[in-house]
């Protein structure tokens, strides 16, 4: 997780981008998977990389991480526009 973490918030663009796509197809590969990644520190970075006000992060990578986070939310692992998460079964 913490290799994953590093490259979700590499400066290097290509890194982060990789990063964040491996994290979106883990979230989307299954909730027991989602779970796991929604329990690290990676649920931060991407909405940390999602807020407007960040603006030196790529369009591409931005949408990977909304998109990951709305997966999320279909999962009922987090709320929408809340960073709190639900108590799973």
């Amino acid at each position: 997780h913490e290799i994953m973490c590093k490259l979700v918030a590499s400066e290097d663009k290509e890194l982060q981008h990789r990063g964040v796509v491996i994290v979106y197809n883990l979230i989307q590969a299954s909730r027991q998977t989602a779970e796991k990644v929604i329990e690290t520190n990676l649920l931060e970075l991407l909405m940390a990389i999602t807020q407007p006000v960040v603006n030196d992060i790529d369009e591409k990578v931005k949408k990977y991480a909304e998109d990951a986070l709305k997966k999320a939310e279909e999962w009922k692992l987090i709320k929408p526009n809340e960073g709190e998460e639900v108590e799973s079964d």
